[in-house]
């Protein structure tokens, strides 16, 4: 980096960041990714050696519209190189096919790290009935894991809603998220 001429290091940087109050959100592809991070952050399983000195736990996640298992091919009507080798999915794991690759595409499926006796953050989900790029069974499966293992969920099916919706980014919604935030902060 490269500040008034000079070079910097990572450690000349000063950060405004509370490690006590850390959340997660993400959409689509992004919710799935923020839900296996802060699902994870007790197992050791994805982590790297990089900044191994913080802890990779959060107070609570957010999953809006997120694609949970890519194994299930019903749930992704619009995609035409669903599943394969050059898909987003199947760039995840190796540019392989997730269907001959179950072994790759479980790292992926948010189910397989939903376990009652891991801790885990409190989350907060919602998905668009009228979704057509990720279906709402995919929010629907993971809200009813997460209560099966007795885990802190919320659930929001919007009606009329599809993928991406700006329902999703208008006050009412960003208002709860907020909400939710606040009531999981230390």
């Amino acid at each position: 980096m490269i500040r008034n001429g000079e070079n910097m290091t990572l450690e000349d940087i000063q950060t405004k960041i509370d490690p006590e109050n850390i959340f997660l959100m993400g959409d689509s592809s992004s919710g799935n990714t923020a839900f296996i991070t802060a699902f994870t952050a007790d197992m050791n399983c994805m982590d790297t050696d990089v900044y191994k000195e913080y802890s990779c736990k959060v107070n609570a996640v957010v999953d809006l519209y997120g694609v949970s298992c890519v194994k299930i091919k019903e749930d992704f009507p619009t995609t035409p190189n669903q599943g394969e080798p050059d898909s987003p999915e199947g760039l995840e794991i190796g540019s392989k096919n997730v269907y001959e690759h179950p072994e790759l595409s479980d790292q992926i499926t948010c189910m397989n790290y939903v376990k009652k006796e891991l801790p885990s953050p409190p989350v907060l989900m919602m998905h668009g009935i009228a979704d057509d790029t990720v279906a709402p069974n995919q929010s629907i499966q993971l809200y009813k894991k997460l209560k099966e293992e007795e885990k802190d969920a919320t659930f929001y099916l919007v009606e009329g809603a599809d993928h991406g919706h700006p329902y999703f980014w208008c006050e009412p919604t960003l208002s709860l998220i907020e909400q939710f935030f606040k009531k999981y902060m230390k």
